[in-house]
């Protein structure tokens, strides 16, 4: 099955380096809904965290100020293995279309 990734929504904040991205991972043809956000730890590293909802429009009604409670650590990749250049290339579509 074909792996993919899409972002839906993105942004973030130039100044602290903070980012978010509302995903639709697939894997091996199973979608997976991910709020995934990112900001420094330190010049060197990033911390991440994820949240995982049941649909494409629970995740989207996050993005509209709904509070997440049930956020966890993640890596780049949301803890999927996954190539991280399905990600960056997602995020370039993302940005091109917008």
């Amino acid at each position: 099955m074909k792996n993919s990734v899409r972002v839906l929504k993105s942004g973030g904040n130039d100044d602290s380096g903070s980012f978010f991205q509302s995903l639709e991972i697939v894997v091996d043809g199973e979608k997976h809904f991910v709020l995934h956000q990112g900001a420094p730890k330190d010049s060197e590293n990033y911390m991440y965290r994820k949240a995982e909802f049941k649909t494409e429009e629970e995740l989207l009604k996050a993005n509209s100020g709904y509070a997440v409670k049930s956020w966890e650590d993640t890596n780049n990749t949301c803890g999927y293995d996954l190539p991280y250049d399905l990600f960056l290339l997602a995020l370039r579509v993302h940005r091109t279309s917008v």
